[in-house]
């Protein structure tokens, strides 16, 4: 069951996208024990929480530019930085 979920989670986000999402499991691990069953946090647990919820800021962050600048230059049809068109050949 949980790789049926995982293969939907996949095909719905994107690969990249739930990489990501995965990541961040542990750290959502660690605040919903802190939430639900009153465990308490040590400092290494907090500042790792925020390094990795951090990387995953920035990770999505430059995506998001990648993406953009993509979309711009197919735009203005920049050839450096658009994939080339293939042709047949017979």
């Amino acid at each position: 069951m949980p790789l049926l979920l995982i293969a939907e989670g996949i095909k719905r986000i994107g690969a990249s996208r739930f990489a990501l999402l995965n990541t961040s499991g542990p750290v959502i691990t660690l605040f919903l024990c802190y939430i639900i069953l009153q465990e308490t946090m040590t400092y290494q647990q907090i500042i790792g929480s925020m390094v990795i919820i951090g990387i995953l800021y920035m990770a999505e962050k430059r995506n998001d530019i990648y993406k953009k600048n993509k979309i711009t230059a197919e735009i203005e049809g920049d050839p450096a930085t658009t994939s080339p068109k293939t042709t047949r050949m017979y």
